[in-house]
C-alpha cells in the first residue's frame, strides 16, 4: 500500500496536484472531498483509493513487472559491474607514465571484497570468471556462524567489537545463488580473516593514505591485504614465481546511507603495490 508521507514527499517535490478518484456509489456529495489540490489531511484516503483502484480497476496491475528481489540474478550482475569499473579504471592507470616505474599491470592479480551477506562477492566473482583474477572474500574473524546462530559472545565491549557491527543487519541465511557461487564453483579462491585490532588500524590507513572516511567494520578487504598473514604468503608465492609483486585490487564499501554526499563513491576499488605498511 502506498505511503500517505511518499506521496506528500513526491507531491511537494514535483508540485503535482493530487486528484482523489472515488470508486462509483458514492455521489455527489462525495464530490467536493474528490478533488483534493495538493497534500493534505486526506491523505491516508487517497492512498487506500489508489490501491483499491490500481487492484479492482486496472488489469494492468496484475501483469505488472515486480522489482526484482536484492538476490535476484540481474540485482546480482548489477553489483558485480563495479568490478567491470575497476578492470577499465585500472587499464587505463597502466598506461599513464606514472605506473610504468612500479609495475602496474592492466588486470589485477587478486580482487579482495567483502564476504558481508555474498551478493556483491558473488557478482565480483561472477566478473572475474575465466580470467586470470583470483577473487578473495573478506570477513571479521570466525564471527559468521555465532551471528548466524545468535550466540554471539566476546570479552571486547559491543561497543568496540569491530566484528560484531560488521555482521549487525545481515541477512542470514545467505541466499542461494551467493552460496552456490562460493560452494560450487572455483570463482572464489577463500576467504580470508582480520580481527578487530587489523580492522581499526586499516581504518587508518584509509584515511592517512587514500583520504577515505572508513568506519573499521568497512575496511575489512584492506585489513586484509595488508595483514592477513595468509594472504602475505599468497602474494609472496606470486612474487617468487613471475618475478615481480602482484597488482591487488581491494573494493571497499560504505554501508552508511548518508555517504552519498561524501567525497568517494559508495564502491570504491583501490589499487595497490604495497600490501605491507
Amino acid at each position: 500500500m502506498l505511503d500517505s508521507r511518499e506521496i506528500d514527499v513526491v507531491a511537494r517535490t514535483y508540485a503535482i496536484p493530487v486528484d482523489v478518484g472515488m470508486p462509483g456509489g458514492h455521489g455527489s456529495a462525495a464530490e467536493p472531498e474528490a478533488c483534493l489540490q495538493g497534500p493534505s489531511v486526506g491523505m491516508d484516503r487517497l492512498a487506500l483509493e489508489l490501491q483499491w483502484n490500481a487492484t479492482y480497476t486496472n488489469p494492468s496491475w496484475h501483469n505488472a513487472i515486480r522489482f526484482p528481489r536484492h538476490d535476484h540474478m540481474d540485482i546480482i550482475h548489477g553489483h558485480g559491474t563495479v568490478a567491470l569499473e575497476f578492470e577499465r579504471e585500472l587499464a587505463t592507470l597502466a598506461q599513464s607514465p606514472s605506473a610504468r616505474p612500479c609495475g602496474l599491470k592492466s588486470s589485477p592479480d587478486f580482487v579482495i571484497s567483502d564476504m558481508h551477506n555474498g551478493i556483491t562477492l558473488s557478482g565480483v566473482c561472477m566478473a572475474f570468471e575465466g580470467t586470470k583474477t583470483q577473487v578473495l572474500g573478506a570477513s571479521p574473524g570466525s564471527r559468521f556462524w555465532e551471528y548466524v546462530s545468535g550466540r554471539y559472545s566476546s570479552d571486547i565491549p559491543r561497543e568496540q567489537n569491530y566484528e560484531y557491527k560488521y555482521w549487525e543487519g545481515i541477512e542470514v541465511p545467505m541466499a542461494a545463488i551467493p552460496w552456490a557461487t562460493f560452494s560450487k564453483t572455483d570463482d572464489l579462491l577463500g576467504v580470508m580473516e582480520v580481527n578487530s585490532v587489523q580492522m581499526h588500524a586499516a581504518s587508518v590507513v584509509a584515511r592517512e593514505q587514500y583520504g577515505l572516511d572508513l568506519e573499521p567494520h568497512e575496511a575489512v578487504p584492506l585489513a586484509v591485504a595488508l595483514y592477513n598473514e595468509d594472504f602475505r604468503r599468497l602474494v609472496a608465492q606470486v612474487r617468487d614465481e613471475e618475478g615481480e609483486g602482484p597488482t591487488i585490487g581491494v573494493i571497499l564499501r560504505s554501508r552508511r546511507a548518508d555517504r552519498s554526499r561524501q567525497r568517494y563513491a559508495n564502491n570504491v576499488a583501490v589499487p595497490t603495490r604495497s600490501y605491507i605498511p
